[in-house]
């Protein structure tokens, strides 16, 4: 998910300075969870239970309804939990729970609401938050500090970069369309005897060559029967696609779906590992005390 960003009069530089949060993710063992601040107008953070593996839907269900709490001590913001496969699919716990989403809603105290069912803006607890409220509630939370400066000259070098890459391209085009055939007739016109045999000895060279491939003499070369065998793939693929739409279209699900699960088990496994090493960071912390 894209980082947020909250603003505030920025004293120091008599500018605006921004935070940019980002997700915050943990490592849960058999899944790990996402947890997002409230959107720009929105009264509620968003939860996210990822399971990576297989589990059972209650087991699911449960962990939901324990992360929930847990997010709401550490910030009264309501929440909405969904929970998500290895394919980043939203998990159907209609044999488990009422609704697929868990709204849990903060309380007095160290008490929550749990319900699970939609809550529209109508019975909302809270109107959405002004920048101040969330950059309060939220103090401490993974963040960076952007000004409104840097914004600036950020946006100054992709300029920059977008016109050297326009520039480059267009001195391509010259040295291509216009340069280069000048500077051939020039040599053309004026230059030595030996250059017009050597163009000569050149283009005969080529047309021999062509000519032997035509008539077999010669075979392609290696680059020629990669590419040729390439397009050869290219036009079976295609003519098998046409001949099978509905094939190609479920081909092409299973690669989205594969390139999903890949992507969330990856996640997965980067989080565990950021978890051991913490874990062996506060062991080796315990032992030198």
């Amino acid at each position: 998910m894209d980082t947020l960003q909250y603003g505030l009069a920025d004293r120091d530089e008599g500018g605006q300075l921004s935070i940019e949060f980002g997700p915050a993710k943990e490592d849960r063992g058999w899944y790990f969870v996402e947890y997002s601040l409230p959107p720009a107008g929105c009264w509620f953070a968003l939860l996210t239970v990822v399971v990576p593996g297989n589990a059972d839907l209650r087991r699911v269900a449960t962990a939901m309804e324990a992360e929930a709490r847990d997010w709401l001590q550490r910030y009264p913001v309501a929440v909405f939990v969904s929970a998500f496969d290895a394919a980043g699919e939203s998990l159907d716990l209609s044999a488990v729970r009422p609704c697929d989403h868990l709204m849990g809603l903060p309380g007095e105290g160290a008490e929550v609401q749990l319900v699970w069912r939609l809550i529209g803006d109508a019975e909302a607890p809270n109107r959405p938050f002004s920048d101040a409220d969330l950059l309060r509630i939220y103090y401490g939370f993974p963040g960076t500090r952007v000004s409104s400066t840097k914004h600036d000259v950020e946006f100054q070098e992709r300029m920059s970069a977008v016109r050297k890459g326009k520039l480059r391209m267009t001195l391509w085009l010259f040295a291509w369309v216009v340069a280069i055939p000048l500077v051939w007739a020039v040599f053309q016109w004026a230059g030595p005897r030996w250059l017009e045999t050597a163009v000569l000895v050149y283009c005969v060279f080529k047309a021999t060559s062509q000519a032997l491939r035509l008539f077999g003499v010669v075979g392609p070369s290696q680059t020629q029967l990669r590419e040729q065998e390439k397009q050869r793939k290219m036009d079976h693929y295609h003519y098998h696609c046409e001949r099978n739409p509905k094939g190609f279209e479920r081909l092409m699900l299973e690669n989205l779906d594969q390139d999903a699960r890949d992507s969330i088990a990856a996640e997965a496994a980067a989080l565990r590992d950021v978890s051991s090493d913490g874990v062996q960071q506060a062991h080796r912390a315990d032992a030198v005390r």
